[in-house]
């Protein structure tokens, strides 16, 4: 495996293979509807994350991650095996640093937020000894 991260910069093939990746997605956890692609295309232009990369292997584009400024990562992938998983995990740990932890809002730490029904990568998180922290429900 030979995998490449590509910083999202917004121009046009970028946002086709973001809304690619995006209309493959089968576990969401901020939308439910997928959105169009003049949405979505603004929202790339705009996004509010603090690093977003396209992950590759061999040149092959097969998912996303991007890191928020409370230290969260979502992590978007094609196919879920620990290879991907650990490189993204990887590449995040020795290329950025947490925000500085604020009580109650940001840990000191990176996390990652999975979709509940996506037990791939919850199964591929374990197997790399990545603790789980919380669940969380929708009301």
């Amino acid at each position: 495996m030979n995998y490449q991260f590509e910083q999202i910069n917004g121009d046009e093939e970028q946002i086709r293979r973001l809304y690619w990746l995006l209309q493959k997605r089968v576990h969401t956890i901020s939308h439910e509807v997928l959105p169009d692609y003049e949405f979505h295309a603004d929202f790339v232009k705009n996004h509010p994350y603090l690093h977003w990369f396209i992950v590759k292997d061999n040149d092959e584009v097969c998912g996303s991650f991007y890191i928020k400024r409370d230290n969260s990562i979502g992590l978007n992938l094609l196919v879920t095996d620990t290879k991907v998983v650990r490189a993204c995990i990887n590449y995040i740990k020795e290329n950025f640093r947490p925000e500085a932890a604020q009580a109650s809002l940001i840990p000191k730490y990176f996390y990652i937020n999975v979709a509940f029904s996506n037990k791939e990568l919850i199964e591929a998180l374990k197997l790399l000894d990545k603790m789980p922290l919380q669940t969380s429900f929708r009301i």
